[in-house]
C-alpha cells in the first residue's frame, strides 16, 4: 500500500506487487461426523504470492488419495470417514518464509 497527495488530495493504493502475509478467508470448524460418512473441511486462504495449503492431521502431513481428496483449490474431503480418521486437522498456508494455520476438531462416532 502506498500513498499519493495530488492536488491536496490523498490517495490510498494497494498493490498487488507487494507481499502480503497468508490469512484465511475461510477457517475449518469443529465438526462431529458418523463413521462412513463424507466429511468437508473447508479452509480458504489468501495472500501474495498465492499461499500453498497443505493439511495436517494430529500434526502429520495428510496423504492424498488415501481416502483423502482436494475439493477446489483447498477444502479436504474425506470420502468415508472412520473413527481412525478422528483428530486435529490443520490447514497451513505458507507463502514463501510465511505461514498461517487454522486447526479445527473432527470427532468421529459410530452409528
Amino acid at each position: 500500500m502506498f500513498l499519493v497527495v495530488y492536488n491536496d488530495f490523498r490517495i490510498i493504493y494497494t498493490d498487488d506487487r507487494f507481499d502480503r502475509a497468508p490469512s484465511f478467508t475461510v477457517k475449518p470448524q469443529d465438526t462431529v461426523a458418523i463413521s462412513g460418512s463424507k466429511v468437508v473441511l473447508e479452509c480458504i486462504a489468501n495472500g501474495f504470492p498465492k499461499p500453498r495449503v497443505t493439511w495436517l492431521q494430529d500434526g502429520s502431513p495428510v496423504v492424498l488419495g488415501s481416502g483423502y481428496s482436494i475439493l477446489g483449490e483447498s477444502n479436504l474431503v474425506i470420502g468415508s470417514v472412520s473413527v481412525a480418521q478422528a483428530g486435529n486437522y490443520t490447514c497451513q498456508a505458507k507463502s514463501e518464509s510465511l505461514k498461517e494455520e487454522a486447526t479445527a476438531k473432527l470427532q468421529v462416532h459410530c452409528e
